[in-house]
């Protein structure tokens, strides 16, 4: 017979959650309704308990089983419920079980032989993508608030999907179908900047640009490059018979050397000399009279078809053998040497090198002298520039500003263009108070509009500050009373001594990269700070003095040709008359707007400006017959 043990348990109707350990009565919901529940026990084993059943121990404090009987034993007395204890155990709901019920929501623990399971404030997540900011609250995970999908574009239609989050779809296509512009997508709708580099053909022999929606492709003249097959058989020529000239895109291409083309014995095959650049395959090299070299001859070119050779004992050459008639030919090999002789230059800013029979012409220092100037280290003699000025070289550089790699260009900088420049020369600082006085003094300047002591005023009591409050028009007199050849600069000329050339750049003028490698600010791409120029930085003008500074102060912004204030200080008058349209119709060579509008151009940010104004690139503009305290000038001269 077996001895079952009726446990009852009181629980809610609506299975109310466990009661706490050591809770008082009153912990129990009010509202809940007494069901029995009764669970049955053997004695010669433990029933198996549901794994998630919770026994308090105010209900049951009582509960015990028999312990295990042998098989044999007699059968217990029924047990009577007030005939007191008998011998049993405690029964141990944790054993053989992990507590745990799966919820993030609540903290699992075994205590006194029951699973314990409490509400917890700790973080969670729903699974619902389009939620942030789930918690747990009375054991369970609640949602957060909905997440913002939102890009901020307006060419977007935005939207959550609980089971991946966020998606944008494009509600409107931005492609305006004009490859002369970036077309995008922004706050406020489409975008179509410029984007001359869309037009790019790849080539260094052409300049690329923009008119009328399309692109235009115009030649620029180069080593490498040709208009035609006729101009290539000179232009292009590599000086190897073997080979056929011929222009492709305005750039040389060479074919392949023909078959049986020959330049020396080596390219013939089965013996075969080569003859007038053909390999004779009429008899082998041994059947033929080999030239033999006459001492004799003073022209070195004859030969005497007995046996021997034409070797001239000069490594630099090739030899061969014409037999009809028989001439010796000793052709020159290109950059070939035998000591530093061979490689003069004629120029006196290279030293000239025969390194293993190759010449070499690394350049001298810079500032060794040379004809009518100075070598400037790169192998050039740069003429001596007149006092306090410096020489620009010219050359090539991109002007503007690159909107692929500055997103906040202002329409007026675009597109970024290729220039090509002439020489000339620029002061080397902004005019001076006592420059300009000269030019009053000589009665060929009048005084500017306003003088120190007036607020910013530098005229007369500041002679080593650059002179302001001149206009235009005072700007361009004193120019011109220095001399005929002297002027204010053009836009171009001013940007290219603030940027450089692309050899300033580290690129060249036929690399596609020369438009990225233009520096950003003179002195390269750090950030504006008072180290590099005389500007606004908070809480005073001109880096907390109000004013500007002696010109040259700040020698650590000077320009790749050593031009000091192309940033800060005071903004400069140039040539220029000011068209927001100019940048997409300038001339490639030597651009100047020389119209008779108003506005004239000023460049260069000054001391009353923020960092965003000091940018090489950046552009300005002020009516000819105005005048600032942050505007002042600088001239440049003609070359020669």
């Amino acid at each position: 017979m077996r001895t079952l043990l009726v446990l009852t348990l009181l629980v809610t109707a609506a299975c109310a959650p466990d009661v706490p350990v050591g809770a008082p009565d009153s912990a129990a919901p009010e509202a809940a309704e007494d069901v029995d529940v009764s669970i049955a026990v053997g004695t010669d084993a433990v029933g198996e308990l549901p794994q998630d059943v919770f026994v308090p121990v105010d209900v049951a404090p009582d509960l015990v089983v028999p312990t295990d009987v042998p098989p044999d034993a007699p059968s217990a007395p029924d047990v009577e419920p007030d005939s007191g204890p008998v011998d049993a155990v405690v029964v141990d709901l944790c054993v053989g079980k992990t507590c745990s019920d799966g919820n993030l929501c609540t903290t699992d623990s075994c205590e006194s032989g029951k699973c314990i399971y409490l509400p917890t404030s700790a973080t969670c997540t729903d699974g619902n993508f389009c939620t942030v900011g789930d918690a747990c609250k009375d054991g369970l995970c609640l949602p957060g608030a909905v997440t913002d999908c939102s890009d901020g574009l307006a060419c977007t239609v935005d939207s959550c999907s609980p089971a991946v989050g966020c998606a944008a779809v494009v509600s409107t296509t931005c492609d305006d179908g004009d490859p002369c512009t970036l077309d995008g997508c922004g706050k406020s709708g489409c975008t179509h900047g410029a984007a001359p580099s869309g037009c790019d053909d790849g080539s260094p022999c052409t300049l690329e640009t923009c008119a009328g929606g399309a692109c235009v492709h115009t030649y620029v003249d180069g080593p490498s490059c040709c208009t035609s097959d006729v101009a290539a058989v000179v232009k292009c020529d590599d000086g190897n018979p073997c080979t056929v000239e011929y222009c492709v895109n305005n750039q040389c291409e060479h074919t392949a050397p023909k078959g049986g083309c020959c330049i020396s014995n080596a390219d013939c095959t089965e013996g075969n000399i080569c003859l007038a650049a053909i390999c004779d395959t009429a008899q082998p090299q041994a059947d033929h009279f080999i030239c033999k070299y006459v001492d004799q001859n003073p022209d070195c070119t004859a030969c005497s078809g007995q046996l021997g050779d034409c070797n001239d004992g000069n490594m630099c050459t090739v030899d061969t053998c014409q037999l009809k008639p028989n001439l010796c030919v000793n052709t020159p090999i290109a950059g070939c040497c035998l000591d530093d002789f061979d490689c003069d230059d004629q120029n006196l800013c290279t030293k000239d090198e025969c390194v293993a029979n190759q010449c070499q012409h690394p350049g001298y220092p810079a500032g060794q002298m040379c004809w009518g100037g100075t070598c400037d280290g790169q192998g050039t003699c740069v003429p001596a520039a007149p006092m306090g000025m410096v020489f620009i070289a010219g050359g090539t550089f991109w002007m503007g500003c690159n909107a692929l790699e500055f997103t906040a260009c202002v329409s007026h900088e675009a597109p970024q263009h290729k220039v090509a420049l002439t020489p000339y020369y620029m002061d080397l600082t902004e005019t001076t108070v006592a420059q300009y006085k000269a030019c009053v003094d000589a009665g060929a300047c009048t005084v500017p509009s306003q003088q120190s002591p007036a607020p910013f005023a530098t005229y007369p009591g500041y002679p080593d500050h650059p002179v302001n409050n001149v206009s235009w028009t005072q700007a361009l007199a004193y120019c011109k009373w220095r001399g005929g050849l002297f002027d204010l600069p053009t836009e171009a000329q001013w940007e290219m001594a603030a940027r450089g050339s692309c050899e300033k750049n580290g690129s060249t003028a036929s690399a596609p990269t020369c438009a990225t490698a233009m520096r950003t600010y003179p002195w390269g791409e750090s950030p504006p700070t008072c180290t590099y120029a005389v500007m606004f930085e908070g809480p005073q003008y001109g880096c907390g003095t109000n004013s500007a500074w002696q010109v040259g102060s700040k020698t650590l912004g000077d320009s790749p040709y050593g031009l000091h204030d192309m940033a800060g200080n005071v903004e400069e008058w140039t040539r220029d008359t000011y068209d927001p349209y100019y940048y997409s119709k300038s001339p490639a060579k030597d651009p100047a707007d020389l119209g008779g509008g108003s506005a004239k151009v000023v460049r260069g940010g000054s001391f009353y400006l923020e960092a965003g104004y000091q940018r090489a690139g950046n552009r300005d503009y002020v009516v000819g017959s105005g005048s600032s305290g942050d505007i002042g000038m600088r001239c440049v001269r003609a070359y020669p």
